[in-house]
């Protein structure tokens, strides 16, 4: 039996596993979050059978493989520096081989389990034990995960780039830092919207009694001149006239 991932893979993304005639057999979600990436398995019915969790922040590069709440396994790199050492423990089973070069086999005291193989824009396992192949599924999601972070480690390399736990762990620590900072500024702005918005809101409803106080009374307004009363020349007071007495001319003595 054949179980083949088609597309290439990445820890963001959906994907189906298929088997050799096509037909869709486990359900993948890889997401990446804030507490680190994780990469969900379920079957054709969407029921989870496993998850892949690698947690961020970590001084430990670690790959923890669990099913419902027990841990099955898990793979884990050097502390100090992202290279190609790691080792992958699931059960009691053991990864033999290349993972970075999809050549390798899983096996168990028993024997073979499964071999990798690679096929047209895809990898895949050849499943030896049948009764394995949900734990293959989600071992095989797991090691595809440690593929893609090879790959990309080994990119960042050539073109001079860092890849030490140190150095990510700085780099995602200031990230961290800014982030929670352009988190805190927007929290503020918005309590102070919040507050200017009650306030107005007060200050249309009710003016308080002290600012009433201070308010001056409106005066009234002055009348134009076309209000004014008209304007009534005051008479000229008559003149009085006295009366001389006639004068009588004297005689002639």
């Amino acid at each position: 039996m054949k179980l083949v991932l088609k597309n290439d893979f990445a820890w963001d993304g959906l994907y189906w596993i298929c088997d050799e005639a096509g037909v869709e057999k486990y359900y993948v979600d890889a997401r990446v979050g804030d507490g680190g990436r994780y990469i969900y398995v379920h079957d054709a019915s969407k029921k989870e059978i496993g998850a892949i969790r690698q947690k961020s922040l970590s001084l430990k590069k670690e790959y923890v493989i669990s099913r419902g709440n027990e841990r099955e396994g898990n793979i884990t790199r050097n502390p100090v520096l992202y290279d190609y050492e790691y080792l992958v423990s699931y059960r009691d089973w053991m990864v033999s081989g290349d993972v970075y070069g999809w050549n390798f086999r899983i096996v168990y005291p028993k024997g073979d389990i499964a071999t990798s193989i690679c096929v047209d824009g895809g990898l895949g396992l050849e499943i030896i034990e049948e009764k394995f192949e949900k734990h293959c599924a989600l071992l095989m999601m797991a090691i595809a995960g440690l593929q893609d972070d090879l790959k990309k480690e080994t990119e960042a390399r050539e073109r001079g780039e860092s890849t030490s736990i140190a150095a990510n762990l700085l780099k995602a620590g200031k990230e961290a830092i800014v982030k929670a900072g352009n988190a805190m500024d927007e929290h503020f702005e918005k309590n102070r919207e919040k507050a200017a918005e009650k306030e107005a809101a007060a200050r249309a409803a009710e003016i308080p009694v002290e600012e009433a106080a201070e308010t001056p009374a409106e005066s009234e307004p002055e009348p134009t001149p076309d209000a004014l009363p008209e304007m009534v020349p005051e008479a000229e007071p008559e003149k009085v006239t006295e009366e001389l007495p006639e004068m009588i001319p004297d005689s002639a003595n």
